[in-house]
């Protein structure tokens, strides 16, 4: 893969550029001028055992700069910084290639189903139906300043093979935002395990000299311990959260949404912040997650936006409280209690809300603008501020869907029955030729029964005066 800086925003960005290996794993591309990342992957037979090989370049004038390509931005930068590595050519057929090696993983291992699947002596699942085949592995690092997991250009996912092989290369961490070299492993449920119960697998390692080891007591090592053999024996995990999501009332109104989405925030005492839980439905439309720190937590189901089978339906809300052992269904963040229902585990039937706001998103030639987001945020008239709420993805054809509601207390200013939100448009990613785009909308409860989930939507100029038909 082939991404450009982009000295705008001074980040490297996706290209249309690609290229393919071939059998003797040669590629070539035309690249335009610029400062370039090129990302060579292992192919099938080799995925699981090398890990990519990430190499960088300058292209002036058409043409390879004179510092080459080096394993470093700064050295592809300048040709006479010392220290630097940088790749060597050969000639095959008169033509001169440059030689990118695969890295050599310090983090490897197999992926089960789950973790008493039968391995034999090397970790190999005896069974591939008990092997987790072609599923992404996502690497979060620590990031010291937010006390959290986030998503960083140092480190990138990782696919497991046919027979849930996978491997990779932890770097030590930044030495100010991640000291201690802390990683999340996230290991990924498809469909298919998702409608069997099983959750995504949460794994936390750190690098200390260059080998990777547990950082938490897991059954392939304990704490500040390397496995054996260097082998991580990942696995998914067991389910505390299940649920079905349909489009019509349970038990078999409307139809099971495939691949939804599911993710789950925790109340922080403020506000819901990303958890790291997330699912997608399988073919029955259920979804697994496992719920390991006590709290309350909001459980946001949506329909694949590229599905046009589900166009005019939005996203909902459930709200669990998780107490470290039992879990139960409660109505919001405030709601502290746990009746009699509370369980070890609990199956949520989710059913999809009609849209009371949708619509296509178009550019000022009237032009579709296709694959973009929509940020909402309400006006909070108490606080007297804007608070975001949720979003809502464009999908292909230009449409979205949303459900909007007023809060408990709605806006003061307008009775307490009306609020106003805020839609951004955002340019699809990449563009540079279109930019974000604000409209305002009062939303008001104009006397539907209680606990519906429609408003009625009027414009900014009613300013609270959101009646009629």
């Amino acid at each position: 893969s082939f991404e450009r800086w982009n000295t705008e925003y001074l980040q490297f960005q996706w290209s249309s550029a690609w290229a393919n290996g071939n059998a003797n794993g040669q590629f070539s591309t035309t690249l335009t001028d610029g400062l370039w990342k090129v990302t060579a992957r292992p192919g099938y037979q080799s995925e699981g055992t090398a890990t990519p090989a990430v190499v960088y370049l300058v292209i002036e004038d058409g043409e390879v700069s004179a510092a080459g390509v080096a394993t470093t931005q700064a050295c592809a930068q300048s040709a006479v910084l010392p220290s630097c590595t940088r790749l060597e050519t050969e000639v095959a057929g008169g033509v001169s290639r440059y030689v990118m090696p695969l890295g050599t993983p310090n983090f490897s291992g197999y992926v089960t189903v789950a973790s008493n699947s039968a391995r034999d002596g090397s970790g190999v699942p005896t069974s591939l139906s008990d092997a987790v085949a072609y599923s992404w592995i996502e690497v979060q690092e620590w990031n010291e300043f937010e006390q959290q997991y986030r998503w960083s250009p140092e480190v990138s996912g990782i696919n497991t093979s046919g027979n849930g092989r996978f491997a990779s290369t932890l770097p030590a961490g930044n030495a100010t935002s991640n000291p201690d070299s802390r990683y999340m492993v996230s290991v990924n449920a498809r469909p298919q395990d998702a409608a069997a119960g099983r959750s995504p697998g949460l794994f936390r390692v750190r690098v200390v000299g260059g080998v990777v080891q547990c950082d938490a007591d897991y059954v392939f090592c304990d704490a500040g311990e390397a496995p054996t053999l260097g082998r991580f024996d990942l696995s998914l995990s067991d389910a505390n959260l299940t649920g079905e999501v349909r489009t019509g009332a349970f038990p078999d109104g409307g139809v099971a949404v495939v691949f939804g989405q599911v993710r789950a925030e925790r109340w922080n005492g403020q506000w819901f912040e990303w958890s790291n839980l997330w699912a997608q439905t399988g073919a029955n439309g259920r979804f697994a997650l496992n719920l390991e720190t006590a709290g309350i937590y909001k459980i946001t189901s949506e329909a694949p936006s590229w599905n046009n089978a589900y166009a005019g339906f939005a996203n909902v809300s459930s709200y669990v409280k998780f107490d470290g052992t039992n879990v139960c269904e409660v109505s919001d963040q405030s709601d502290e209690s746990c009746n009699d229902t509370a369980a070890t585990s609990i199956d949520l039937e989710v059913m999809l809300v009609g849209a009371n706001v949708r619509g296509t998103v178009r550019d000022s030639s009237a032009g579709v603008v296709r694959n973009s987001w929509i940020n909402v945020q309400r006006y909070n008239s108490v606080l007297g501020w804007w608070e975001w709420v949720t979003g809502a993805p464009v999908n292909s054809s230009g449409a979205f869907s949303l459900s909007l509601a007023p809060s408990a207390d709605g806006d003061q200013a307008a009775g307490g029955t009306q609020q106003r939100f805020k839609l951004e448009v955002m340019p699809p990613w990449g563009s540079s030729t279109l930019t974000r785009k604000e409209v305002q909308l009062w939303v008001g409860d104009v006397g539907q029964a209680s606990g519906s989930n429609y408003y009625r939507v009027c414009d900014e100029a009613s300013m609270g005066t959101c009646r009629g038909d």
